[in-house]
C-alpha cells in the first residue's frame, strides 16, 4: 500500500526535516503557486501540484475546511495523488484564511467563497485541455470536513446549472447531521449558536482539540502561524449552519458509489 506523505511530516512541518524544495523533489511534484483578485478586491492566493513529467491523468480540486488552508496539513494529499495517481491537483485559500486577504476566518456568505472555487478551479482545468472534443480529463473535488464539503457541493450545483452537467467523478462529500453533531461542531437543531461549542466543550469548531486524535498531528496544526485558534463570529456561524440546513434538504445529491477523499488530519 502506499505510503502518505504525512508519515513523514513531524510537530513543527508538514515537510518533517526536509525544505519544501526538497519534498516535493522526494515525491515527484512540480508546485506553484499564485493569486487571484476577485471581483471583490482580495487576492486569494491558491496553489497547484502537478507531476514533474508528463501531463496529469486527471484534475483533482482540493477545498480546505474551516480555519484551515492549502499551505500546511492540506497539501499533503496532493502531494499523494500527484505522486501515486498521476493527478495535477489545486487548491486556493478560502477569504480569510492562510495567505488570502479578508478579515480572519469569517465567511458571513458561502457564495462568494464558492465564486472563487470556481474561478481558480476554472483556470486550472484551462491549463490541461482534452486531447479531443470528444474525450474530458476527470475532475474530482476533494473536502476533508463538513465546511468544505459544504463549498464543494455548492460548487458542483453551480456547474451543474452552468453547464447542464457534471463530472461523474466528483465526489459529494456532504456532511450528515449525525457526523457534525458527533465531531461536536455544529448542532443543526439549535436556531443559535450561543456558544459555538458542544455542551461540556471549551473547543471552537476547527479546534486541532477536536479535528485529529493524533497528539503530535494536533501539535503540527496549531504549529501553522496562520491558523485561527479563536471562536467564529456570530455571522459566520449562522452562515455555516444555514447552509448544513440547506445541504441536509438535498442529501440525495450524495450517491454513495461516489469517490471520497479524505486527508492526514486523523
Amino acid at each position: 500500500m502506499a505510503r502518505h506523505p504525512v508519515a513523514e511530516a513531524n510537530e513543527k512541518s508538514p515537510f518533517g526535516d526536509l525544505t519544501p524544495e526538497e519534498f516535493y523533489s522526494r515525491h515527484g511534484v512540480a508546485h506553484a503557486t499564485s493569486t487571484y483578485r476577485n471581483p471583490r478586491g482580495l487576492n486569494i492566493f491558491n496553489q497547484s501540484w502537478v507531476p514533474l513529467a508528463g501531463d496529469p491523468a486527471g484534475i483533482l480540486c482540493v477545498v480546505h475546511g474551516f480555519t484551515g488552508e492549502s499551505n500546511w496539513f492540506l497539501q499533503l494529499t496532493p502531494v499523494f495523488f500527484v505522486e501515486h495517481g498521476r493527478f495535477g491537483v489545486c487548491a486556493l485559500d478560502h477569504q480569510g484564511h492562510g495567505f488570502s486577504d479578508g478579515l480572519q476566518a469569517h465567511i458571513p456568505d458561502i457564495n462568494p467563497v464558492v465564486d472563487d472555487c470556481l474561478a481558480v478551479f476554472d483556470a486550472f482545468r484551462a491549463r490541461f485541455p482534452p486531447p479531443s472534443p470528444a474525450s474530458s480529463t476527470p475532475s474530482p473535488s476533494a473536502a476533508p470536513s463538513p465546511s468544505s464539503s459544504i463549498s464543494a457541493a455548492r460548487i458542483r450545483s453551480r456547474q451543474r446549472a452552468v453547464a447542464g452537467t457534471a463530472p461523474s467523478s466528483t465526489a459529494p462529500c456532504a456532511p450528515s447531521a449525525r457526523s457534525s453533531n458527533r465531531r461536536g461542531r455544529w448542532s443543526a437543531s439549535s436556531g443559535w449558536p450561543r456558544t459555538c461549542c458542544p455542551p461540556g466543550r471549551s473547543s471552537p469548531p476547527g479546534a486541532p482539540s477536536l479535528m485529529y486524535r493524533s497528539r503530535w498531528k494536533r501539535k503540527l496544526a496549531v504549529a501553522s502561524p496562520r491558523r485561527p485558534l479563536g471562536r467564529p463570529r456570530a455571522a459566520t456561524a449562522l452562515e455555516l449552519l444555514r447552509v448544513c440546513r440547506e445541504l441536509q434538504g438535498r442529501f440525495d445529491c450524495a450517491a454513495a458509489d461516489r469517490p471520497r477523499v479524505g486527508g492526514p488530519g486523523v
